[in-house]
């Protein structure tokens, strides 16, 4: 203490601030944070977004409606409702538990379905916590009504047997409604147990009224396929956890299945942890939107403030929105000219933003050949662009936003007839890919002409049309992907061979020897063996060779 004065006076005042923070702890106030986890549009028109809130590292759900803000697209929203769960309550379980008890559910995989049932409802409290037991065979059997009793559950799921067809849909359907008689549980869920996804037997539901049903009562559906290597209607389980906000689990092994039905307490309860915003956005029109929050406020609370955002994709409802019709021209051209459709934006649109993220091109493949588009001084002009070639026509894919001023061409799209003799070839423009801010684009179409040249030979329809991607290829290219795919659309019957050249014209290889019947082929040439450089895929049928240039980069 006595040498302290003397410290002092060396230091000086600075010096003895220095000291002080070195060796004297200073309380810092305590700090917000915020995190979105997660924004949800299942229940269009609510938007849901999922808040993680703390204050000095230490959860909160003490936040009041007027700690925060929140914007959409940088604009605040000033009507919304804020929900923070207390502390200690509990969100208890609302599950019903739908089982396949068909002819193909039966010994080994039966049993460990019921085991696996068996812990996952003697995992339930037994006072809040609520579940019933739904079997589906050729018809759909409630062997356990909605009850809190763990030991009847256990009864119940020991009773199941296997034996028919399978009425999935029904079974799930059936689910709903007993969630649906129990209202006002926050924590419901629809558990589906089946060997593998396919439905034989229902008469009722469908997989579209499955998911309408319970995406508008706010019930998610857990799909747990138990079939090893994942042999099943993959389509249908996912499309019913996507469109309900659920998880899939495909290809469950056996060994597995218990801690499976372990985490989807977890799963089925977490959103109740974190704070909720809701508000109802205008303009469903499927476009992406920025929604940001700040939370905070100096004297009120925390001492801070803070903020967080997150992208989602609004939904999109056609029904609720403008519809931009695209303007198109029809044309006349000889077989041995260019036909160039031209697709304009409509005057009275004074400035558009456009997300750009595809465009369908449907027409006959034996009347034209597509050939690409110009965007050169168009809209979409500094936009890159591939194109992917199928049965139909040309699928057009981007991945960029613009903003257009109105009156504008979109693009010129550019055909080449086929043959020399007259024709009328339609031509389809799907927009579903472009989206602007409330309002949406609609499908228009054009007719081309063709007139042949007199005095000319008429001109055989090109049997085939080649074409591969992704291009460049290889660890190094763009798309990272060390193999690429041919792809022939063949109009008619032929015979041909595939070979693949260097740029020296050598042979380096053949992909594919013999006759392509008509229809779309698939040829996969991998990079092994390849150097850097050009090559050339080459496909020759008699007279006539294709060749496509392809760059391989490692």
């Amino acid at each position: 203490m006595m040498k302290f004065p003397a410290l002092r006076n060396r230091l000086g005042t600075s010096g003895l601030i220095v000291f002080w923070f070195l060796f004297v702890p200073v309380l810092l106030p305590a700090q917000p944070r915020v995190a979105i986890m997660s924004i949800d549009t299942l229940w269009y028109p609510e938007v849901l977004v999922n808040l993680d809130i703390t204050c000095g590292g230490e959860k909160r759900f003490d936040v009041q409606r007027s700690h925060l803000t929140l914007y959409e697209n940088g604009s605040e929203v000033s009507t919304l409702t804020f929900y923070c769960p207390p502390p200690d309550e509990k969100c208890c379980l609302s599950v019903a538990l739908v089982i396949d008890g068909s002819g193909s559910i039966h010994g080994p995989i039966l049993d460990s379905i019921k085991a696996a049932a068996e812990m996952f409802v003697s995992g339930l409290d037994g006072d809040c916590d609520y579940a019933s037991v739904i079997v589906f065979r050729g018809y759909v059997h409630t062997i356990v009504p909605w009850t809190n009793d763990v030991q009847r559950l256990l009864n119940g799921i020991k009773g199941i047997y296997a034996s028919g067809p399978g009425a999935l849909y029904d079974g799930v359907g059936r689910g709903i409604e007993e969630l649906l008689n129990k209202e006002g549980w926050e924590c419901q869920a629809v558990v589906v147990i089946s060997d593998n996804g396919f439905d034989n037997a229902s008469t009722k539901y469908t997989l579209q009224s499955c998911i309408e049903s319970a995406r508008a009562n706010k019930i998610r559906i857990f799909p747990i396929q138990v079939a090893e290597g994942g042999k099943g209607n993959d389509a249908a389980f996912t499309a019913l956890a996507r469109g309900t906000g659920g998880k899939t689990y495909m290809g469950i092994s056996m060994s597995n299945l218990r801690k499976i039905f372990d985490d989807l307490r977890g799963l089925m309860r977490r959103h109740f942890d974190y704070c909720a915003i809701s508000y109802w956005p205008e303009c469903p029109d499927g476009t992406r939107r920025n929604v940001a929050v700040a939370v905070g406020d100096p004297e009120a609370y925390c001492g801070g403030e803070a903020q967080a955002d997150l992208t989602y994709t609004t939904a999109f409802r056609k029904d609720q929105l403008e519809a931009i019709v695209l303007e198109t021209v029809d044309t006349r051209v000889a077989t041995t000219d260019t036909a160039r459709l031209i697709v304009r934006i409509p005057w009275r649109y004074d400035s558009l933003t456009i997300e750009a993220n595809s465009i369908d091109v449907v027409y006959d493949l034996q009347c034209m050949e597509f050939l690409g588009v110009d965007f050169l001084g168009t809209a979409l002009e500094k936009c890159s662009m591939t194109v992917e070639l199928d049965s139909l026509g040309a699928h057009l894919v981007f991945d960029t936003t613009v903003t257009v001023t109105a009156p504008s061409i979109l693009g010129r799209f550019l055909f080449k007839p086929i043959g020399n003799t007259s024709a009328r070839c339609n031509v389809e423009f799907a927009f579903a890919g472009l989206r602007t801010p409330c309002r949406y684009f609609q499908e228009t179409g054009a007719t081309v002409e063709i007139v042949p040249v007199m005095g000319t030979r008429a001109l055989e329809v090109p049997v085939f049309q080649v074409d591969a991607f992704p291009n460049p290829f290889g660890p190094d290219a763009w798309s990272g992907r060390d193999a690429i795919r041919v792809r022939i659309i063949a109009s008619r019957e032929f015979r041909a061979v595939v070979n693949l050249y260097d740029a020296r014209g050598n042979r380096v290889k053949t992909l594919a020897r013999g006759i392509f019947p008509p229809g779309k082929h698939l040829l996969h040439l991998g990079g092994s063996g390849l150097d850097n450089g050009v090559y050339f895929i080459v496909v020759e049928t008699g007279n006539l060779r294709k060749a496509v240039p392809v760059v391989f980069m490692k």
